[in-house]
């Protein structure tokens, strides 16, 4: 096998197919970046061997503009008690004492 890149075409890949693809894809989400799309994974048997594959589908122009007004960030609720929501168990302790 070479590590040189090959162009094909989806219908010749699909063409080179020995078995139906399995696929599934995912309900429209939000990526990371803000852009919205699907996932797609998959199981390909191609000249007899079995290849996994992801493809993430984004719609062009999906992403938030930069210049577009940010939504206002949700407020947390604090505890009067403790405003710093540090709970007492959950610090860490030096047990590497000598």
């Amino acid at each position: 096998m070479t590590n040189q890149a090959t162009d094909i075409t989806l219908a010749e890949l699909v063409d080179a197919m020995d078995a139906p693809v399995n696929i599934t894809i995912s309900p429209e989400k939000t990526f990371s970046t803000g852009s919205r799309g699907y996932t797609v994974n998959g199981r390909f048997l191609i000249h007899g061997k079995v290849y996994i594959g992801t493809l993430n589908l984004i719609e062009s122009g999906s992403k938030p503009r930069a210049d577009a007004p940010a939504a206002p960030a949700a407020t947390p609720e604090v505890d009067a008690s403790n405003p710093n929501g540090v709970q007492p168990s959950a610090r860490r302790r030096n047990t590497n004492r000598a």
